[in-house]
């Protein structure tokens, strides 16, 4: 029996897919969470910014105070 109709062409599902894109590649890895979760979460943030380092500053020169 003649072929009437001609074989379908290979299509990109049907090649092996080497360097294809992963999934994951281009979108963030972690889940969307909303912008901000607390009101005072900047506040808390600038706060710890700026005492965090004071604490230690003040700490060196305490050290440095009593040791030399």
């Amino acid at each position: 029996m003649p072929k009437l109709l001609p074989e379908p062409m290979a299509t990109a599902m049907d090649k092996p897919q080497r360097f294809a894109a992963a999934p994951y590649q281009f979108g963030s890895h972690f889940e969307r969470r909303a912008a901000r979760s607390h009101p005072a979460q900047p506040l808390v943030w600038a706060v710890v910014l700026t005492f965090v380092p004071l604490f230690w500053m003040v700490t060196v020169a305490w050290f440095a105070r009593m040791v030399f």
